[in-house]
């Protein structure tokens, strides 16, 4: 299986800093944005994305490196 990389820096913008998020699954748009993770999962199930892909936005990655 290869290996794939996503660039999320234009997705996950600074208005998303501190929420869970559910990107479509190819990881190219956010659906929706929540404060708890059940609740930004049933928002992208209503509307109509089965298998959303969930993360935590934070608002600084410092020095992470990955």
């Amino acid at each position: 299986m290869a290996r794939v990389n996503y660039d999320l820096t234009k997705v996950l913008t600074p208005k998303y800093a501190n929420k869970w998020v559910a990107m479509n699954s190819q990881q190219t748009k956010v659906v929706a944005s929540a404060s708890d993770p059940g609740k930004v999962l049933e928002k992208a199930r209503r509307l109509g994305f089965r298998k959303p892909v969930i993360t935590f936005v934070v608002k600084d990655y410092g020095y992470l490196i990955p």
